[in-house]
């Protein structure tokens, strides 16, 4: 309930086809069955939108058959992102780029390796059951992830983004090898533990008389 309440007041629509945000279910070291409100990709670029400071933002990954040129400048930075038409080739790195309303304008790099150094230091869910960590089957989602929230860090954008990004990072500190790989799984515990029928006392014969 305190998942959805927060939900609520972020505004962020729940429908996994906008990838703005999602109920996660897993099992936290207490063993208790948690479901957790998680900020995706679409809903960060949203919320800075929303903030009134950001005039454009931008997150991909690129291919190593893509054309990517990031510049340096005294007015800030600057990229030119140019797609390869066919055979891109696979993923070498992620960019986040934004530019405010100000005229100031941002742009976060990372390659594939200091990604997966970010996954390997900072999940611990992907350390004890990789297997049901969205690192193993959606990477590049989770790298773009990754360095646009790097970048949104770097930069004051609003405390609403600032306050959403610091829980999205508590959340994964409280993973187990018992998380489940799908909510679905988790909703079938919370049926079953209620499904539960209480244990009657067994009668004595005292009680019979």
């Amino acid at each position: 309930m305190f998942s959805l309440c927060y939900a609520s007041s972020t505004g962020l629509s729940l429908n996994p086809m906008e990838g703005k945000a999602a109920l996660i279910g897993y099992e936290n070291k207490a063993g208790d069955i948690i479901i957790n409100y998680q900020i995706m990709k679409n809903g960060m670029i949203e919320l800075a939108l929303d903030s009134g400071k950001v005039e454009f933002i931008d997150a991909d990954y690129v291919r190593e058959n893509d054309v990517f040129i990031l510049k340096k400048s005294v007015n800030g930075d600057d990229y030119d992102f140019q797609p390869a038409l066919k055979d891109r080739g696979n993923a070498i790195g992620f960019y986040a780029a934004m530019k405010l309303k100000s005229g100031s304008t941002h742009v976060k790099w990372m390659t594939i390796q200091e990604v997966q150094e970010h996954r390997d230091n900072y999940s611990s869910m992907y350390r004890v059951k990789p297997d049901a960590s969205p690192w193993k089957h959606s990477f590049n989602s989770m790298g773009i992830k990754t360095v646009l929230k790097s970048l949104l860090r770097s930069v004051q954008v609003s405390k609403t983004l600032d306050d959403i990004l610091t829980r999205d990072d508590s959340i994964d500190a409280d993973f187990t090898i018992d998380m489940p790989t799908m909510a679905e799984e988790t909703t079938e515990k919370l049926k079953a533990k209620s499904d539960k029928k209480p244990v009657e006392p067994e009668a004595n014969q005292g009680d019979l008389l």
